[in-house]
């Protein structure tokens, strides 16, 4: 008798789901309304799990976990007058795609808090339809009660985008190279594939023609504007200096030169192999910058 309440209390959505996770990432809010970011987002979190939904909150630094089904993530904004908007968005953490949002307004900053909960109630039951959506179905024996073992949908295909790593100077090879290989790696984290293209086309003015003239979404430059090596004792030392610039058909959407500390290698360590730790550390510092600013990386 248990076993039979269990099971249709999981097919009714009567409990959570270890594998229903939501991450829940920080509010971005206008200047004047930053102190309400982390309030309005520690109450919307609380009325989901009081909603039984599994939610993670994620700080400005810490990355989506893997186990997340999907995202959510806003806005705090002033609207007309001295109404405050609290916008939230749903996202799919596969391929970033915005599958809902839902918004409401306080009658000024005192009502700041009757809005998150007024947003989390509206939240709520779109968050448990589009993590229902995503569950593969499970049918159950009405004789037996057993779950029937359902075969895992396929990976998402690899989506392609324009990507480059050039270099201002020859000394900046073994970088280059360790670069190319970790960006691929990076990116078929998110789902995607590097296309090569000429860096020259990849220019601040030529990017935005570029990317639309490819028919694919987004472009990607790395280029390498210092690479310097010391070595010490048999010890080397490199310090790197890497331009990141993402351009979509419209526009570029990010521009970041990334600067790393001194990077130490071990004793009689080879070039290539420092190299290589160069670009962890690189594309490490680029990535909690690139989830804020890049849809495709969150």
């Amino acid at each position: 008798m248990v076993r039979a309440l269990m099971i249709f209390l999981v097919l009714m959505g009567g409990v959570a789901r270890g594998d229903d996770r939501v991450a829940l990432l920080p509010l971005d809010a206008e200047k004047g309304l930053e102190i309400y970011g982390q309030p309005v987002a520690s109450e919307v979190a609380r009325a989901l799990r009081e909603g039984k939904i599994e939610i993670e909150v994620i700080g400005a630094k810490m990355a989506v976990p893997d186990s997340a089904k999907l995202i959510v993530d806003g806005t705090i904004a002033a609207g007309k007058k001295k109404d405050i908007v609290l916008s939230l968005r749903i996202r799919n953490h596969v391929d970033g795609v915005v599958l809902a949002t839902v918004q409401s307004t306080a009658a000024g900053i005192a009502n700041i808090d009757k809005a998150a909960a007024d947003v989390s109630a509206r939240l709520m039951p779109v968050l448990r339809e589009r993590l229902a959506a995503l569950r593969p179905t499970t049918p159950v024996d009405p004789d037996h009660g057993t779950m029937h073992e359902v075969t895992q949908p396929p990976a998402p295909d690899l989506r392609p985008m324009l990507a480059v790593v050039s270099m201002r100077e020859n000394e900046s090879d073994p970088l280059r190279a360790a670069l190319t290989v970790q960006l691929d790696a990076q990116l078929r984290k998110v789902y995607r594939t590097p296309q090569l293209v000429d860096p020259a086309k990849m220019t601040r003015e030529l990017a935005t023609d570029t990317v639309k003239s490819s028919k694919l979404d987004l472009g990607m430059l790395l280029e390498i504007t210092s690479y310097t090596l010391e070595i010490e004792d048999n010890i080397p030392i490199a310090r790197a200096h890497v331009r990141f610039r993402v351009t979509d058909a419209v526009g570029i959407v990010f521009d970041r030169v990334v600067v790393t500390d001194s990077v130490v290698g071990e004793k009689n360590m080879s070039l290539a192999q420092l190299a290589e730790r160069v670009a962890r550390e690189v594309l490490d510092i680029a990535r909690p910058h690139l989830k804020r600013k890049v849809t495709a990386w969150r």
